[in-house]
């Protein structure tokens, strides 16, 4: 007859490395979730980076940007004031300035709120904001933003972060 005595040690150790076996598969599972999710959510902003890059390089946005330059270069210092009167009358010309206000805005706020909650870091941010169309942003979007909206603090908090991460496009100038 075999010898017993051992037998609720052997079941103990038995019973140890099923446990230890159940333990490494489980934190293999959990590792390998957690590395998917990151891949995806790498994925997910590198899709959302390239979508931005789209939007800024439409034709939209491009006549948007001239438009806005026009005018300024066309009313001088009082470009602002003269869009709110134009705006205010609802003539063609306010309502196609407040579109290429609105397209170049859409855009850089984006940015800015992405950067805000964390969706997007700062080099990413840094990337999609070295674009001539900044200075516009600064320089031309929110003064007419103001005309129209008044001083909001909620976009002055969104350009402040937008200018922590870029101040302005090379040297200020456009094109």
């Amino acid at each position: 007859m075999p010898d017993l005595s051992h037998l609720p040690t052997l079941l103990t150790l038995a019973a140890l490395v099923s446990g230890l076996v159940a333990m490494i598969a489980l934190s293999t599972a959990s590792l390998f979730v957690i590395l998917n999710q990151r891949g995806l959510a790498r994925t997910e902003k590198a899709r959302l980076f390239v979508e931005l890059y789209r939007q800024y390089d439409t034709p939209e946005m491009h006549t948007a940007l001239y438009e806005l330059l026009e005018w300024r270069e066309a009313f001088g210092s009082r470009f602002d004031h003269q869009f709110a009167v134009e705006f205010a009358k609802q003539s063609e010309l306010g309502n196609r300035l407040d579109r290429a206000r609105r397209t170049v805005n859409r855009y850089y706020t984006t940015v800015a709120k992405l950067k805000t909650i964390g969706y997007i870091n700062q080099t990413t941010a840094s990337i999609l904001l070295n674009t001539q169309g900044l200075n516009v942003f600064y320089e031309i979007v929110m003064p007419m933003n103001d005309e129209k909206y008044g001083r909001l603090p909620a976009s002055r908090k969104l350009v402040a972060v937008l200018k922590k991460i870029r101040p302005r496009y090379l040297n200020g100038g456009f094109g």
